[in-house]
């Protein structure tokens, strides 16, 4: 069994994808990842997974709009290019910008196709329509969370078999033991205070909708010397960036730390006794939201800061995974925080693995996938 998977942009910014690869690899298939670009580690992690790969271009993401327009028509033309040659019994579009390649002419022809809808595009026009219109073609959706798979299979219309994959992180992931001593020592390298001892992380896209204005204007406010906020995944070029530091002022207690590929990048966040997962409610994509890292966190035992919406508050009314909150105001993130400090940090472990002990694990839920596949090729 052949499967192309793509994703027109890069490997390590979309680990659901690294996850998907390296399960089926697992179970058998002969899997070729055709995407833009790709960190080194995560290159690494997917070949040493038996996972191929077929990269457009090396070096960071290009940020000019011509450059990037280029780059889109140029990873177009190797996903042609890649069908003609590795002939895949079936073709895998990861997410919105990816299913908009599927409506090439003759693209899908004598191919399974999956429509793997990472996001609910409930907001932007054109990449909504697109991920209505690919689900109509599709033999297979997977969708992260069950309230937005059953939006998109009644907004599409669709009569593909619907699979719902959470972003729990793959097992075959290995994190190395020392990590709580690389957490304070990464900390106090990026000019963190001395005097922190247990931290709090966000991780991931420095967004306008991750409420990070709001997060450090909590944590300012929060009275313990002792601990350190990380927030990592920053773009030191970005301007939001520089306001957000900025707005962090002289607070030696809050650090910002550098993107770190996946897998490696959960290496930090091992060390810390609390995750940080919030997000603005700009759309339904967002209040019934189903993120990696609340999978992530859950699986090294981190009690969270949650937003107060329904798909993920009712699962915090479920395993009491940690505080829930207004993103949107300080105080009451802040009051989130506080509590979270307070509890003993063996009371969310527990909580994360009730949780992680009820969710599927990744490659039981690609191993269903994979079975209906080889139905729908035999």
């Amino acid at each position: 069994m052949k499967i192309l998977m793509f994703f027109p942009g890069r490997i390590d910014h979309l680990p659901p994808l690294m996850t998907a690869a390296t399960c089926l690899a697992k179970l058998g298939a002969q899997v070729r990842i055709v995407a833009s670009g790709t960190a080194p580690e995560s290159a690494s992690f997917l070949l040493k997974h038996s996972v191929e790969l077929s990269i457009e271009h090396t070096g960071p993401h290009p940020t000019s709009y011509l450059k990037r327009a280029v780059l889109r028509a140029r990873i177009g033309i190797r996903l042609i290019s890649e069908k003609k040659k590795f002939k895949p019994d079936c073709i895998w579009y990861h997410g919105p910008f990816a299913m908009e390649y599927a409506l090439i002419p003759f693209i899908n022809s004598d191919a399974i196709v999956i429509a793997h809808a990472h996001e609910l595009c409930d907001k932007e026009l054109f990449l909504g329509w697109v991920s209505r219109v690919v689900p109509r073609r599709a033999n297979i959706v997977l969708v992260p969370e069950i309230n937005r798979l059953w939006m998109l299979k009644i907004s599409s219309h669709s009569n593909a078999s619907f699979f719902l994959v959470p972003n729990r992180t793959s097992d075959v992931v290995e994190l190395p033991d020392n990590s709580n001593s690389n957490t304070r020592d990464s900390f106090l390298q990026h000019g963190g205070s001395s005097q922190c001892t247990r931290f709090l992380i966000y991780q991931g896209a420095f967004m306008p909708d991750r409420c990070l204005d709001q997060l450090i204007q909590a944590f300012r406010s929060v009275p313990f010397i002792d601990t350190g906020l990380i927030l990592m995944g920053a773009d030191f070029k970005s301007e939001a960036v520089k306001r957000l530091i900025r707005l962090a002022k002289d607070d030696k207690r809050i650090v910002f730390l550098p993107r770190i590929p996946p897998p490696n990048h959960q290496t930090i966040a091992m060390g810390c006794i609390g995750g940080i997962l919030l997000y603005a409610p700009v759309g339904l994509n967002n209040i019934y939201c189903a993120p990696n890292k609340i999978y992530e966190y859950a699986s090294i035992g981190l009690g969270m800061i949650l937003p107060d919406y329904p798909g993920i508050s009712n699962i915090n009314k479920e395993y009491a995974l940690g505080e829930v909150c207004d993103p949107t105001d300080p105080l009451s993130i802040k009051e989130a925080i506080i509590k979270l400090i307070h509890k003993d940090p063996e009371t969310y472990k527990h909580a994360a693995y009730k949780f992680l002990g009820k969710t599927p694990k990744p490659i039981d839920s690609y191993a269903e996938i994979y079975n209906r596949i080889k139905a729908i090729n035999s």
